[in-house]
């Protein structure tokens, strides 16, 4: 068993649960904590925090904070090889909010350069290929061009947030799968927004944590499982 330190990047709506993920700051790359269970969806009550000295407002991880997480051992799947089995023995630990602006250089080391993600210009990527033994991260870190986040339906007629943004000279249109910034986009009109709308400045650098979600009808999907910026 070991504890690994993690930037946390990532928290996706996976089922009625969470997938989430982020960088580890010793060099080892993504981490996708995940539980025994056959999907590994984690709830909340895997992941609430622990902190040393002040009692915590929020004891639930915020994108860019520092984190400990017990881990028992490596979990890979064929489309996820980053996934790591829990301790859920152990409480995981806040160590920094957010994270030092030193160990935030890290990001740039794992940003996608070029126009493709995970090595392809589509929005998924089918089965085949994700399970070629010869592929590899499922978590990628993109600084997208002319962000718009848009409000719409899925095919059901649920709502559904996407974000639409260019790669170089690529144009992509994603589903968002982070709660917290689908719940604020699914609340305005049906429309295109730019980011500016909600109140990020041009200042600010925009990131997206894109992730490869499960298989379904022979693809994985690239689904935006975290927006920040800094």
């Amino acid at each position: 068993m070991s504890s690994k330190d993690i930037i946390w990047l990532a928290c996706s709506i996976k089922l009625s649960g969470n997938c989430i993920a982020g960088l580890h700051i010793g060099g080892e790359g993504w981490i996708r904590p995940v539980c025994s269970s056959p999907d590994g969806t984690l709830f909340t009550y895997h992941y609430e925090l622990i902190c040393k000295g002040d009692a915590l407002k929020n004891p639930y991880p915020i994108v860019l904070d520092l984190i400990r997480v017990p881990l028992i051992r490596p979990n890979p799947k064929m489309y996820q090889k980053e996934n790591w089995l829990i301790n859920s023995q152990e409480k995981w630990e806040l160590l920094e909010r957010p994270a030092s602006k030193e160990k935030l250089k890290l990001l740039k080391n794992y940003l996608e350069s070029g126009s493709k993600i995970f090595g392809d210009l589509k929005d998924r990527i089918s089965c085949d290929c994700v399970s070629n033994v010869s592929y590899g991260t499922s978590l990628s870190l993109v600084a997208p061009e002319n962000l718009y986040l848009e409000s719409t339906e899925n095919q059901k007629g649920n709502p559904q947030a996407r974000a639409i943004f260019y790669k170089g000279n690529q144009l992509y249109n994603l589903a968002i799968t982070d709660p917290e910034w689908k719940l604020i986009i699914t609340r305005q009109r049906k429309g295109k927004y730019p980011i500016a709308f909600f109140g990020i400045s041009s200042e600010h650098n925009i990131f997206l944590t894109v992730s490869l979600g499960e298989p379904f009808n022979g693809y994985c999907y690239k689904l935006v499982a975290a927006i920040f910026f800094m």
